[in-house]
This record gives structure tokens, sequence and C-alpha cells, in this order.
């Protein structure tokens, strides 16, 4: 039987290869959310440890996913640049009512 840890390593991270057979790690789809609720709970001031990289701001990661992960959710990080603009920072508190049950 696999270990939680092995779920998670195997649905949050894919492999690609690149060019000149590179392997390529990327995040999955719920890899993506998993990265987006973790910096939320950070955020709210719930993760004991905090983030790895603190000297980055949140609206810096979401900036930084969304500009790496675009063709993933091409209608929400596609036009990502486009959303801040119209909502300020309002565009990464947006993803609240996915990722927070009490948000919903």
């Amino acid at each position: 039987m696999k270990s939680p840890e092995d779920f998670l390593l195997h649905y949050t991270v894919v492999v690609k290869k690149g060019l000149k057979d590179n392997i390529l790690l990327q995040l999955s789809l719920f890899g993506i959310i998993l990265v987006l609720t973790i910096l939320r709970y950070n955020d709210m001031g719930r993760l004991k440890h905090g983030l790895y990289f603190s000297n980055i701001t949140y609206e810096q990661y979401y900036d930084k996913i969304a500009s790496n992960y675009k063709n993933k959710l091409p209608l929400i990080f596609g036009k990502w640049y486009l959303l801040k603009q119209i909502l300020k920072v309002f565009a990464a508190y947006n993803f609240d009512t996915i990722l927070d049950k009490e948000t919903r």
C-alpha cells in the first residue's frame, strides 16, 4: 500500500520529456490547486512553519504561477494580467471561493 506522500507526489508532479531529452517536472492541475491552497493558508497564518521562500509576497507567488501555468488554466491564468488590472489585489483572493470552505 502506498503512503499519502507517494499519492501526493504522484498526482502533484508531472514528468515530461523536454528538448534534447531533458526531464521536465511540472505541477499537475491538482498540484496547482494544492500550491494555491498552501499559499492561501500561509496568507491566513494557518501554516505552522510558513513558506520556504518568505521574501516573495502573496501576489508575486500568484503572478509566478499564472505566468508558468497559463496554458494549464488558460481562461484564468491566460488573462491574469487583465484580471489584475481590473481587480487589483483582489485577483488572487477570488480563489477563496474554491479553496476555502468557510468562504463558500
